[in-house]
């Protein structure tokens, strides 16, 4: 089955990483992995929206397949254990190629749960979110669960080969298997056929002791992720074919730790893990699985969630825009389709109305550009000052240079000469924007500065 979806995949070309725990082997450096969220192995059904976007001051026209579509987009959502069921989904905006995170919308739903939380994961093939979490009987089982509505249906209990009935996390790897790690240090494989727990390997009682445990799939070397410990974490690998467990590293917590601190780790690509800690502890942080450092990326209390973050599950959809960008030659209305390929390979699309303006005129002129010969700006490029070189009958009466993100650099609200000259010393290199006021309007060119 793996050979069918890496052809599948193979075409792929925007660079990423999709949920850590449920993709398939990484392609190439070039290649997103891609999934959905949804439910009944129903594929995904991309939903535009339309938008109005504003022409910036390098002419760029800032555009992304979140901006016009529901599709999902460097989601990481974020379980919290002691919620009570009640929007204890949390929904940020993470991507691992910078480690930028944001809340992005804040709660996102509920695993309908009136106890404690256990597991969050994503089937590759079914487009269905799996969970473990306790019965009415307080007795730890795993779900089916459409975020969406918050709605779980229940599978069975859960319960390990030898009798344990403590799962503490679970994952999937690429071909659609369940791992589930039990306190007594079995891991099993999930049987969907008869609802029972296989044998698949032991670490011992040892690491499920430990408070915190989380487990992942590293699809790059077809492995299973295992870290344990408090202020101090171990992660473990366990190779899917041979069983055999190595370590990997051993990092401290960026917040010094607390019962729990190996929660929620996801794999992410490159070696690299996101985690989060629980138990009154408040930390989401990457793991550098190589160097064995981990790095504080946010402090959910902060962002206005609780500290008790149990389980992370991350996903990325593959969405290509049609044309990929715009700008200003697309003053106006413009139809953008939005194509959404997710892990099985169904592809979805929808068309998005997108509106461009630009209340700044800086599409009026390019860098070498008169307007009818009254605008001139010399030398340009520019060193440390450039003159303008004013034709106009009506006088100038201002004067600001903006920067690539429209930020106002220098504002000159007189203009003693004609045609004055600009110090632009304190200006880093790049292109600029430089607008002229008159009492009968406005006009811009662009500025090189060396």
């Amino acid at each position: 089955m793996k050979n069918i979806y890496l052809s599948i995949l193979a075409i792929c070309t925007v660079v990423g990483s999709l949920k850590a725990n449920n993709t398939i082997p990484a392609i190439d450096d070039n290649c997103k992995q891609e999934a959905v969220l949804g439910g009944g192995g129903t594929p995904f059904a991309v939903t535009c929206n339309d938008a109005t976007v504003e022409v910036q001051a390098d002419l760029s026209v800032p555009l992304t397949g979140r901006d016009i579509s529901d599709a999902p987009i460097n989601n990481l959502y974020a379980v919290d254990a002691f919620a009570g069921g009640t929007v204890n989904i949390h929904l940020y905006s993470y991507d691992p190629s910078d480690d930028t995170i944001f809340v992005l919308d804040g709660p996102a739903g509920s695993t309908g749960s009136a106890d404690q939380f256990y597991g969050l994961d994503y089937h590759p093939f079914e487009n269905q979110v799996y969970m473990l979490n306790n019965d009415p009987g307080f007795v730890r089982s795993l779900y089916t669960l459409d975020i969406a509505s918050g709605t779980p249906t229940f599978i069975g209990n859960v319960t390990s080969p030898l009798g344990d009935t403590q799962p503490i996390d679970m994952t999937f790897d690429d071909d659609g298997t369940l791992y589930i790690f039990f306190k007594s240090g079995e891991i099993g494989t999930y049987n969907f056929g008869t609802d029972t727990v296989d044998a698949f390997t032991d670490v011992g009682a040892g690491a499920g002791g430990t408070g915190g445990v989380g487990l992942t799939y590293d699809f790059d070397n077809d492995r299973l992720l295992l870290s344990y410990g408090t202020g101090l974490v171990t992660v473990d690998a366990i190779d899917i074919a041979t069983q055999a467990l190595t370590l990997v590293t051993i990092f401290s917590v960026p917040d010094s730790g607390c019962g729990g601190t190996a929660q929620g780790i996801e794999y992410v690509g490159d070696l690299k893990a996101i985690s989060s800690t629980t138990f009154g502890c408040d930390a989401i942080y990457t793991i550098d699985l190589t160097a064995g450092v981990a790095v504080l990326l946010t402090n959910p209390t902060t962002d206005g969630f609780t500290d008790s973050i149990k389980d992370l599950m991350y996903i990325d959809f593959d969405v290509v825009l049609d044309p990929e960008a715009l700008d200003c030659g697309d003053e106006g209305t413009n139809t953008v389709s939005v194509t959404v390929t997710d892990y099985a390979g169904n592809v979805s699309s929808c068309d998005a109305t997108v509106t461009v303006t630009d209340p700044n005129g800086f599409c009026v002129a390019s860098v070498n550009d008169t307007t009818e010969n009254q605008f001139l700006m010399y030398p340009n490029p520019a060193g440390d000052s450039f003159q303008i070189m004013w034709n106009a009958n009506e006088p100038l009466i201002g004067l600001q240079v903006f920067d690539i993100l429209g930020k106002t650099v220098i504002n000159l609200e007189t203009l003693e000469a004609s045609n004055p000259v600009i110090n632009t010393v304190g200006l880093a290199p790049g292109v600029y924007i430089v607008k002229l006021q008159t009492a009968l309007g406005s006009t811009t060119a662009r500025l090189l500065k060396q």
